[in-house]
């Protein structure tokens, strides 16, 4: 290659030429490389520092002399530093620490050792509750609604040892309100579940047992007898043996008295002869010979196993609390 200069012709030298080529091609001050160095031929990045200030904008003059980021040059990359003010700056991810929890435990029972008696005492205590559950229910099923009042009447405690079977009353002949069964003098009504001639004893007491059928407990059926309301009651008993005298026991106008006659009504006075405060009713089934003693037919007493929806059987003596109502035929 020749160049005229001043008139005169130069020849430059190939080597000379190259040489002074490439120093133009790094004159942008990056380092040629060495080759012996490696080569990195992917495109340079670079990312915006985040503490930087920013920096005025650049002349063409020196945009055009530093090359561009994503031209592929065969410059060697960098060694990052650690205080270069245009690397990024990374924060590792802290780990995530777990507070303990803190739960409050509750202490497991101590269980004691068992009783030797303890399982027969539980087992009774049970049975003894199935058994009352039992008769409460056999109760409410016999007399329908389980409404069962108090006895109008009962006797002391030691009048029980004398308990006797209960007995069914077997149905007597029809009654009808054309049949006059009003009781006189000396006759008891036909509708009694007994009628044995031995009515008393040979040595009597308040609480003696009388004897034969007289000592039996019945139940009724009610749909043997006239229809009357109450039943179960001691006014009840007194209303069906007296089928023509429908309101014998709250019609004041019959007359009283204290002289004992059979088939007549009988009223107690509150707490008389074992009848509970409001009174009870009966039945005067005999006299005696003395005219002191009286066999009663009655229904809810407790004695002897009887009480509501039952008849039973006892003496009673002539006392200014007992009344007789009387009836005339």
């Amino acid at each position: 290659m020749e160049r005229q200069r001043g008139g005169g012709s130069q020849r430059m030298r190939p080597d000379t030429a190259t040489s002074t080529s490439r120093t133009s091609r790094y004159a942008g001050g990056a380092r040629a490389p060495h080759p012996s160095e490696p080569l990195d031929i992917a495109p340079t990045l670079r990312l915006p520092s985040l503490s930087a200030l920013p920096r005025s904008p650049r002349t063409p003059s020196q945009s055009q002399s530093r090359p561009s980021s994503t031209s592929r040059a065969l410059v060697r990359r960098p060694a990052p530093t650690p205080d270069s003010s245009d690397a990024p700056l990374v924060v590792p991810p802290a780990p995530t620490t777990r507070l303990p929890v803190a739960t409050l435990a509750r202490p497991a029972a101590q269980r004691g050792r068992a009783l030797p008696w303890a399982r027969p005492v539980t087992f009774a205590l049970v049975a003894v509750t199935l058994v009352v559950a039992l008769f409460f229910g056999a109760n409410q099923a016999e007399f329908g609604n389980g409404n069962a009042p108090a006895p109008s009447g009962r006797a002391p405690w030691y009048a029980f040892t004398g308990s006797a079977a209960i007995a069914t009353v077997a149905p007597p002949p029809p009654v009808t309100q054309q049949v006059r069964l009003a009781p006189v003098a000396g006759q008891a009504s036909s509708l009694e579940p007994c009628h044995d001639s031995t009515r008393f004893l040979a040595s009597i007491s308040q609480w003696a047992v009388p004897p034969g059928c007289y000592g039996l407990v019945y139940t009724p059926n009610p749909a043997n007898y006239i229809s009357r309301p109450g039943f179960g009651f001691c006014n009840w008993w007194v209303r069906v043996t007296h089928p023509d005298h429908p309101d014998i026991t709250e019609n004041l106008s019959y007359p009283r008295g204290t002289d004992p006659v059979a088939g007549a009504p009988i009223f107690f006075d509150g707490n008389e002869q074992g009848a509970e405060s409001i009174g009870h009713w009966a039945v005067a089934v005999a006299v005696s010979p003395d005219h002191y003693w009286v066999l009663i037919s009655e229904m809810n007493f407790a004695w002897r196993g009887a009480g509501f929806g039952k008849i039973d059987y006892r003496y009673i003596h002539v006392s200014p609390h007992v009344h007789f109502v009387y009836i005339f035929s």
